[in-house]
């Protein structure tokens, strides 16, 4: 009878210790999947803590010009954002665009990035790795656009830090260093 008690003691720890990791494992403290975050899966809880909280950037080049978007993901579903630019004819000196803020939403790994203008950007984003992810848009037929890259520029930052510390100016130089030549 005492072997048949502890048994039935363990079998009742095990089941209150499996509904424990159970009913917390699914949790998202990230947000639902319609506004900041979360969708209920692995794939975007990974999405979801690689951009929040960290700076981002892609870059589009022409014959005398590179421009790079800038995006700060936070955690409350806004985004601050900044266009760059550098021109040949200006020396390559940064010309910095305006600082502005975006909406922005992650399901699954869908990025929607809303722009106050009501512009709406909606992407596929395939994570390569920790620096990097792959970003295709979602044509209004459905289809995917032609991949584009966007890369990781620096952790936890603020944008007045990423000025303060030099690291856009780095960004640009680099991007730029073999043009000037």
């Amino acid at each position: 009878m005492k072997n048949w008690i502890k048994s039935m003691f363990a079998v009742i720890c095990g089941m209150m210790i499996m509904t424990g990791f159970t009913s917390c494992g699914g949790d998202d403290d990230n947000g639902s999947g319609s506004g900041t975050g979360g969708g209920g899966n692995s794939g975007t809880t990974t999405l979801w803590s690689m951009l929040v909280g960290n700076a981002w950037y892609e870059v589009y080049e022409g014959s005398d010009l590179v421009e790079v978007e800038l995006y700060l993901f936070n955690s409350d579903g806004t985004a601050d954002a900044a266009e760059l630019k550098r021109r040949s004819s200006d020396g390559y000196k940064t010309t910095r665009g305006e600082r502005f803020k975006v909406n922005y939403s992650i399901v699954d790994n869908r990025l929607t990035i809303v722009e106050s203008d009501g512009d709406t950007r909606v992407s596929q984003l395939d994570i390569t790795d920790g620096n990097t992810t792959t970003m295709r848009p979602i044509k209004s037929d459905g289809t995917l656009g032609e991949a584009e890259t966007i890369y990781l520029l620096a952790k936890g930052k603020t944008a007045d830090q990423l000025i303060d510390e030099g690291l856009i100016e780095q960004l640009m130089d680099r991007l730029t260093a073999a043009r000037r030549q």
